[in-house]
């Protein structure tokens, strides 16, 4: 698996009226310097930086030898113009298959980089050089675009086109052009590889964990008031999760 940052041209307008991929002319962010920040038995931290046009741009990857998976983040001051910025994770996977979060389902998509709307997750699955089947789950916050293309995975990050001017902004031309997405950003991902084809109720399940992780507090020692470990419902198959309860209106019982 590689991970990349990738920029691109785009002359569309705001809408991206006409264009269903948007990885014009794409070349390699080149991140020329490379800090490793951890390298401890729990987590192994490494920060690159590197710079396109007018924008700093820094990629933190942090890996976990316990775990099935990997975090990143990507930050920087983007200052470009007519510019996209991408997130690109490549694989060696054959016959890559790909699947998108929808509401309450999944939806296989074809890879040939049309951008979609994200949710919280898209996957690849495919066959690797020996013969097995993996699967690799790309998560977020809901907060980018995905595209599948071919064996990779990619996440729209930036994208900088001209601000579409409606007359009651008062806006003039002569005030110069306003572009998109310009400033400070950051985003994390995770990235998990795993065996097999994957699951979708998985992968939700993947989301909760990295958008509302365990929360852990401090406290002095007392023996304490609750047991060491309860539950108010516990489901019985993994493939299976509950995403709301609640009273039935006509009584007697509860709807899930």
């Amino acid at each position: 698996v590689s991970v990349r940052l990738l920029a691109g041209d785009d002359t569309s307008d705001t809408f991206g009226h006409g264009r269903s991929d948007f990885l014009s002319n794409p070349r390699e962010v080149l991140l020329a310097e490379t800090y490793e920040l951890e390298h401890g038995p729990l987590r192994h931290r490494l920060r690159q930086i590197g710079h396109i046009g007018q924008s700093e741009l820094q990629l933190v990857v942090d890996t976990f030898p316990d775990f099935d998976f990997c975090e990143v983040e990507i930050a920087g001051a983007w200052q470009e113009q007519e510019k996209i910025l991408k997130l690109e994770i490549g694989t060696l996977l054959g016959q890559p298959e790909s699947c998108f979060e929808m509401p309450f389902e999944m939806v296989r998509r074809p890879t040939n980089g049309e951008e979609v709307p994200g949710h919280r997750w898209c996957s690849l699955a495919g066959n690797t050089v020996r013969g097995t089947r993996m699967t690799i789950t790309l998560v977020n916050d809901g907060c980018c675009s995905f595209a599948a293309r071919g064996s990779a995975l990619e996440s729209m990050l930036r994208r900088s086109v001209e601000a579409t001017r409606y007359g009651e902004t008062g806006h003039e031309v002569r005030h110069g052009i306003p572009y998109l997405d310009q400033g400070a950003f950051r985003y994390r991902f995770r990235i998990y590889l795993r065996e097999g084809a994957g699951m979708p109720a998985q992968a939700g399940l993947d989301c909760e964990d990295f958008s509302v992780p365990a929360q852990v507090q401090a406290v002095t020692q007392h023996p304490g008031t609750l047991p060491a470990q309860a539950s108010m419902l516990q489901m019985d198959a993994s493939s299976t999760r509950m995403v709301a309860m609640k009273p039935a209106e006509a009584g007697g019982g509860i709807v899930l």
